[in-house]
């Protein structure tokens, strides 16, 4: 049987535009959402980086040195996941070539989903 995921809320956020928030409790460990869309190669990511950093919005992420997916373009409502290196509560993993994200606490209900980028996204290109 599947595990269902729980269930998200696009809001304001304070870190800036729009967040992705809880719409009930999750446990430590547990899968939270994947990040889906477009999948490109690296050249090709790094042509859509320039644009991003441009208007100050990186929806592009890293799977493997030759594959980058874009969340913009058909993805989902986990673009929306804003960066934060000391409150992050979900964590990345890359099972099988798919992105999960994983909570690395237990998360209230309402709470922002915050992910360290590796990266501070405010400054140019992080490749």
């Amino acid at each position: 049987m599947k595990k269902r995921l729980p269930k998200m809320e696009i809001r304001k956020s304070k870190y800036g535009g729009f967040g992705l928030f809880t719409a009930e409790a999750i446990e430590g460990g547990s899968r939270v959402i994947d990040y889906v869309g477009e999948k490109l190669d690296t050249r090709e990511g790094k042509r859509r980086e320039r644009f991003y950093d441009s208007i100050g919005y990186q929806p592009l992420f890293d799977v493997t040195d030759k594959l980058v997916i874009d969340g913009l373009i058909g993805g989902n409502e986990s673009r929306f996941i804003n960066h934060s290196a000391k409150k992050a509560n979900v964590e990345a993993a890359i099972e099988r070539g798919k992105v999960w994200f994983y909570a690395n606490r237990d998360i209230a209900r309402g709470e922002e989903l915050l992910l360290d980028y590796g990266f501070n996204p405010r400054q140019s290109s992080k490749r």
